[in-house]
């Protein structure tokens, strides 16, 4: 299903009143959280991922992509949802983010959302997690330190895709 958006202008921008259409297709998570923004949160623009990503990182959904950049996450470190979203070019999409760490348990291969924390270093997604205490284990295992649900030394652990990833 597509649904068109019909938007007038008025600004000096390209010219007052004339009327802009989109069509959005809904058949994706992506553009469904960008309806869902537009409408919904009444924002006044709909930001879309630029398309300067890795080699063998295009035609895939928002959250295939999300999923790749998490694979690469080296055990050890941590990153945020943020991060992922500046890298993917949707840098309010933390959110989003988060969505696709919620859905991506039963993904193969297997995503390592344990280490995508939030900005602060805290672990915000562990109820999702099945037990309370998994995703801390997860973490311990890979010699991460938490204590009181936040990553010890988190600057020092954070690992961020557009600094560590080179781009084609």
């Amino acid at each position: 299903m597509d649904v068109v958006i019909v938007l007038t202008t008025t600004s000096t921008y390209p010219n007052p009143g004339n009327h802009i259409y989109y069509k959005v297709p809904t058949d994706n998570h992506l553009h469904r959280h960008l309806l869902t923004n537009f409408l919904v949160r009444k924002k006044k623009s709909i930001e879309q991922p630029r398309e300067v990503l890795p080699a063998g990182m295009r035609d895939t959904d928002f959250f295939t992509r999300v999923y790749e950049v998490v694979r690469l996450v080296p055990k050890g470190r941590v990153t945020t949802y943020g991060a992922i979203a500046r890298f993917l070019g949707s840098g309010k999409s933390a959110r989003m983010v988060g969505w696709a760490m919620n859905a991506c348990h039963h993904v193969k291969p297997p995503v390592p959302a344990h280490r995508v924390v939030n900005r602060n270093g805290q672990l915000s997604g562990k109820m999702h997690f099945g037990e309370p205490d998994r995703m801390e284990q997860l973490l311990k295992k890979e010699k991460i330190n938490v204590s009181k649900d936040t990553i010890v030394n988190f600057e020092q652990l954070l690992w961020d895709p557009q600094q560590e990833i080179e781009l084609f």
